[in-house]
């Protein structure tokens, strides 16, 4: 029941955490740390002051910093977006050094590869208009010339091509990453939910409890099980078709669903059993509720297609508190229910 609403969350989880990885964060940092250095060292060779890439490069490392102090992944991607945001319009608006210039075209693949890719283009669109619009601001009656013009429209059209490079980049790395996730999602659900009747598979159960089995003595709670197994399942099959079995599961489990409350766990166990696992170890309660499911599957009118059937089934309960480990519990459960079966079938074994 809880793992369909946990299996949905887990997609989205899966999409979001393409945008929020500390990897990706961390990668792009060091990535454009380097870049403020190499670019320090060629500007201090072409004799310009490296000033503004060592400002770029401290406000990198106050970046990771927070991100390191708060850690909070937002906080790291916003200050470093920031940071780089603002040296790409002091160089556009106030400094257009050709070292500069050519340090601007390195901040637009950090910026798509950072953010969210719904907002990208907005992003590269704006940069852009702010460095044209920079550009003209610096212009004076010396740059008035074809020459000047040239240069601004090649670097306007460098900025443009590796923005949309940039793009295609991080658009395909994003596709990639959403795709396997996507793979891991449907292999999760695989693992986890029966899909016959969208209750949780004998794997996620065991899963459970196990985890309970193996809890610290502080934290470990007793629990019973309760095995339901449905009586000549394999004569309804043959005589009415696989297709009605199958019918018939999901209608028993419905019924499961709408009588339990919603602290019981239950799911598919094996072809025609289910597992019911209770948040007690009353031996007299969980007795209770086996008759009563029993009583209530064996009175109820299953109208599958144009049939009406009717069946009955057989029980298994076994409770924690009488067992060693996670496989004693679950042999106990195994053979109250083989014994229940061997009875005649109808009934609840609880030893």
């Amino acid at each position: 029941m809880g793992v369909t609403q946990h299996y949905k969350h887990l997609m989205e989880d899966n999409i979001n955490s393409q945008l929020n990885s500390e990897k990706h964060y961390l990668t792009i940092v060091m990535v454009q740390v380097g870049v403020a250095i190499f670019f320090s060292c060629l500007a201090y060779w072409a004799a310009s002051p490296p000033t503004l890439f060592l400002s770029v490069g401290c406000g990198l490392v106050v970046s990771l910093s927070l991100f390191k102090a708060s850690k909070s992944l937002s906080l790291g991607i916003i200050s470093l977006s920031t940071f780089l945001t603002l040296g790409f319009l002091y160089v556009t608006m106030v400094s257009a050094d050709a070292v500069a210039l050519i340090w601007c075209v390195t901040i637009f693949p950090a910026l798509v590869l950072i953010t969210n890719p719904q907002k990208n283009v907005y992003i590269g669109i704006a940069l852009i208009l702010l460095s044209a619009i920079g550009g003209y601001m610096q212009l004076d009656s010396q740059w008035l010339n074809l020459q000047a013009g040239i240069h601004g429209v090649q670097f306007s059209l460098i900025l443009m091509i590796v923005f949309c490079l940039s793009l295609i980049i991080a658009h395909l790395k994003f596709n990639h990453q959403l795709n396997i996730k996507k793979l891991q999602a449907v292999q999760f659900k695989a693992n986890t939910i029966d899909d016959v009747t969208g209750l949780q598979t004998r794997n996620s159960i065991e899963k459970l409890l196990f985890k309970k089995f193996t809890q610290t003595p502080n934290e470990k709670t007793t629990t019973s099980a309760i095995v339901l197994d449905i009586d000549n399942f394999r004569s309804i099959n043959e005589r009415y078709g696989h297709k009605i079995g199958n019918d018939l599961l999901c209608s028993v489990s419905k019924l499961l669903g709408t009588t339990l409350a919603d602290e019981y766990i239950f799911g598919r166990w094996d072809g025609n059993a289910f597992i019911i696992i209770l948040p007690h170890d009353n031996d007299e309660v969980s007795l209770l509720i086996a008759e009563t499911l029993r009583q209530k599957i064996n009175g109820n009118q299953f109208n599958i297609q144009e049939h009406s059937l009717s069946i009955a089934c057989s029980v298994g309960i076994a409770s924690s508190k009488k067992s060693h480990d996670l496989n004693d519990f679950l042999s106990q459960i195994e053979n109250n229910l083989y014994q229940a079966k061997s009875l005649g079938g109808n009934q609840s074994i609880f030893s």
